[in-house]
């Protein structure tokens, strides 16, 4: 059974040996009231080199030196980490 950080917020992780994002995994956390939706930091890491290369090429720094990614402004590597670890919305390019 592989497992994803996604997996530590389903309420049925304890019980649990499907395969992460199998169809039986969405199935089973859609009967249960879970919507299982991956990290940014989830998402990144499982993108290919060229969706990768395409992703670093948003990322930008604006005139104050602040790094901006998907046109929100993050101030500093704390509040780029939050937006690691939260769930992305599923129009952003790594989101």
């Amino acid at each position: 059974m592989m497992q994803s950080a996604v997996c530590n917020r389903c309420p049925l992780w304890a019980r649990c040996c499907l395969n992460y994002g199998g169809k039986a995994c969405h199935s089973a956390a859609k009967e249960a009231g879970f919507e299982v939706k991956p990290t940014n930091f989830e998402k990144i890491k499982d993108m290919s080199i060229g969706e990768l290369a395409l992703f670093i090429r948003t990322i930008r720094t604006d005139d104050f030196g602040q790094t901006v990614i998907n046109n929100k402004v993050y101030i500093n590597s704390n509040d780029i980490c939050k937006w690691l670890e939260s769930e992305g919305a599923d129009d952003e390019q790594a989101d």
